[in-house]
């Protein structure tokens, strides 16, 4: 009986202790370890101006509906990443870019761009990415 609330103990613990470590973008903030992942512009949520933002949310928050293209950002540690590039033949891939955060400014420097962008936090799985 002492080693199962031990155990039990001790997995409550490890919990609370994971919790604290998650990402969370519900301060407005945003670090470098809140980007990390797939993301997925989000078109059909989209209220702002699609030439100079893109609404990016995280590729596991939802079930985004079938489309021609949707444009996807993958960002890894070291700032190293990919991104989805639209080929004139359908034949989409994806191609290394890399990418800095200062404070709510990131660099994204690919393929198909090498822009700035601010970054504004909208809600716990989505971000708003404006060109400066």
């Amino acid at each position: 009986m002492k080693h199962l609330l031990f155990s039990t103990l001790i997995l409550l613990l490890a919990i609370s202790c994971n919790k604290e470590n998650e990402a969370n973008l519900s301060e407005n903030t945003i670090s470098t370890n809140d980007l990390l992942g797939c993301w997925n512009h989000d078109v059909e949520a989209q209220t702002t101006d699609q030439s100079t933002s893109y609404l990016m949310t995280k590729c596991d928050a939802k079930e985004f509906p079938s489309t021609w293209f949707r444009y996807s950002l993958i960002f890894e540690e070291n700032n190293k990443g990919s991104e989805l590039l639209l080929a004139e033949n359908d034949a989409h891939s994806y191609h290394e870019m890399t990418w800095g955060l200062s404070d709510q400014s990131l660099t994204i420097d690919g393929l198909f761009q090498k822009a700035e962008y601010t970054v504004e936090v909208i809600n716990e799985e989505s971000i708003l990415l404006t060109q400066k």
